[in-house]
């Protein structure tokens, strides 16, 4: 069974302590939209001991960890580990159970059509810096050119029809539907891309970890609230969620 949850920014007591995952076994899948964490240190150093010693002990869980990437990963140190195919699309393995879903892909997952698409504009980035027609290439954090094109040929090749999208991102009416004060957000060509994705392709759900916000009773008439219904979309951060359909 696939589950989902948001963020984890490394902290590994959430394996060990959250009911929820501790429960997942054999077969089961436990997805983090963005910011996973567990991959920062690119020299050798105390940090990366002991980041390797605590991948170490994820491995040793019965279960599969997946996640796209949001901003605060290390990008260097992700793009070391070796590409492959996984389930029809392309992943970094970072252990045997442990996979980096890869921008623009699609995966077959226990019987899911699921797309991936990792990366967001960095907070830490002034919008007031950037021209109207400036490019982000240069942002690891941005998905390139490249890799949404690739992610729009992979959606026709599927009929832009998939059960699942799987993003850091939400659109960019989501994010000023939650930030009443940004009307015009900026996230390179990511948020286009995101905003053609929701009008073109049919799709059961859209989870999303940017805001560090659970799924939860009582937002249903905030204007995030409201948009998140319409469009089928779920802030996820603590909450572990399994996908029943």
């Amino acid at each position: 069974m696939i589950y989902i949850t948001g963020d984890m920014h490394g902290e590994y007591d959430r394996f060990l302590q959250d009911e929820a995952i501790k429960s997942l076994t054999i077969g089961d899948h436990l997805v983090v939209t963005g910011d996973f964490g567990f991959v920062n240190s690119n020299e050798n150093t105390i940090t990366r001991v002991v980041e390797n010693n605590i991948l170490d002990k994820l491995e040793q869980m019965p279960f599969t960890i997946l996640f796209v990437d949001g901003v605060n990963e290390n990008f260097r140190s992700l793009n070391i580990y070796p590409v492959e195919l996984w389930h029809g699309g392309k992943v970094h393995r970072i252990r045997k159970n442990i996979f980096h879903l890869m921008r623009g892909q699609v995966f077959i997952i226990d019987g899911k059509k699921i797309f991936a698409m990792g990366g967001a504009l960095s907070d830490r980035i002034s919008d007031l810096n950037k021209s109207e027609n400036e490019k982000y290439e240069d942002i690891d954090s941005l998905p390139t050119k490249k890799e949404l094109d690739e992610g729009w040929e992979n959606l026709r090749m599927n009929d832009f029809s998939v059960d699942i999208i799987l993003t850091h991102t939400p659109t960019a009416a989501a994010i000023t539907s939650q930030w009443h004060m940004i009307k015009n957000p900026n996230g390179g060509a990511i948020l286009p891309f995101l905003d053609k994705l929701i009008d073109h392709v049919t799709y059961k759900a859209w989870y999303f970890g940017l805001f560090h916000m659970d799924i939860y009773k009582g937002n249903e008439q905030s204007p995030l609230g409201k948009y998140c219904a319409e469009k089928k979309m779920h802030p996820v951060w603590f909450k572990v969620i399994p996908i029943k359909y």
